[in-house]
């Protein structure tokens, strides 16, 4: 009989691997350490250097319809956009309906069950997922889609919010990113993102797409399920999971509540500034948004976002300055009071002081 993946994880043991913290900070040390041992590039004798001509590039990208530049009413701006989106992404002609699944095996925590899930996301692909169901559910009560990021997947303990939902009495639903946790493209841990994501490239296929097709799958199986309102679903993410929670409350409008932390940013600050995952690149995207643009797509919906001080991943100023062009459209959807702001002293972790009583707001509270 094989064994489970839930005896393999060992549950409620201290994970040996590393975790996707350590894993980010590794990744963006190395390259600084590179850095300094190189020699400057000499400034060009004519014209820009390289780094000037794509800094350049990228601060006067046309991002025509980006809401501050497009001059239209807020409804009409989120068609537009929404749109656009769904085509960059290759996900305009995605027909929606509940997967396939099947049941692999489950294990008993204190207050909740967890059932090991594989759903089919492709002719010849499925997507194994955990599924947290408390032991007193409600007839028909909230429910959380929780998006992990890099790292050894779910059980990484970067992502306690997955535990936490759980513990709070939500049913959550947590399926593994395309090429991370059970689904790593060789070992589990390492971040192999700048190796995969050419093969993507070569096949013509956006990876952030892929990534989220199975997301938006793993929604509509969500739906089903006995004890769970399909009105009342929040998505919930840290890191790339911020930004999968990102990009998938924007383009689902059934998500009625929503977490981006350790994410929201502009695309300069994320892979200009900073040297962030490939993987978080949408082809041509600046030709018609930045990330503060999808993010307001998500309005007039709840969100909310959380931003560590020193989190050595993202300049804080340029999160901040992204959060307010947000702020700016869901007060345009006259939704100002709809977003909030948990600003933190710490590194590249979830917080959860602000996040969990704000869904409890909306989704548990709500009659």
């Amino acid at each position: 009989m094989r064994q489970s993946r839930l005896s393999r994880r060992g549950f409620g043991v201290s994970c040996a691997a590393s975790s996707a913290s350590l894993l980010l900070a590794g990744t963006q040390a190395q390259a600084q350490a590179k850095e300094k041992n190189r020699p400057p590039v000499s400034a060009p004798a004519y014209g820009l250097s390289s780094k000037e001509y794509l800094l350049d590039a990228i601060e006067n990208a046309p991002r025509r319809l980006s809401f501050e530049r497009a001059s239209l009413q807020p409804e009409e701006w989120w068609k537009k956009l929404h749109t656009k989106l769904l085509s960059l992404l290759d996900l305009d002609n995605l027909q929606l309906k509940p997967p396939s699944a099947h049941i692999e095996s489950s294990i008993q925590k204190d207050g909740f069950q967890i059932t090991e899930i594989v759903y089919q996301v492709e002719d010849n692909l499925w997507c194994p997922a955990l599924l947290y169901r408390p032991d007193t559910p409600h007839p028909k009560g909230p429910a959380v889609l929780a998006c992990h990021g890099h790292g050894i997947g779910i059980e990484d303990d970067l992502y306690t919010y997955i535990d936490g939902f759980a513990k709070r009495g939500y049913t959550v639903f947590a399926p593994n990113v395309r090429d991370f946790g059970e689904r790593a493209f060789e070992v589990r841990g390492p971040h192999e993102c700048p190796h995969v994501e050419p093969l993507y490239n070569m096949l013509g296929w956006s990876s952030m797409g892929l990534k989220l097709k199975d997301l938006l799958l793993g929604f509509e199986l969500l739906k089903t399920q006995e004890h769970v309102d399909p009105k009342r679903i929040g998505c919930a993410g840290l890191s790339m999971g911020g930004g999968l929670s990102l990009f998938l409350s924007a383009i689902q409008p059934e998500i009625a509540v929503s977490l981006i932390s350790g994410f929201l940013s502009t695309y300069k600050g994320l892979m200009f500034d900073k040297r962030n995952c490939p993987g978080y690149v949408v082809n041509g995207i600046l030709q018609y948004c930045d990330l503060y643009d999808v993010a307001g797509l998500i309005a007039p919906r709840p969100l909310v976002v959380e931003s560590a001080i020193q989190d050595p991943c993202f300049v804080h100023e340029d999160t901040l300055n992204a959060y307010g062009k947000t702020a700016d459209i869901y007060k345009a959807f006259g939704a100002e009071d709809k977003i909030v702001l948990d600003e933190f002293e710490g590194g590249h972790m979830f917080h959860g002081t602000v996040t969990y009583p704000w869904f409890d707001r909306f989704l548990k509270d709500k009659p």
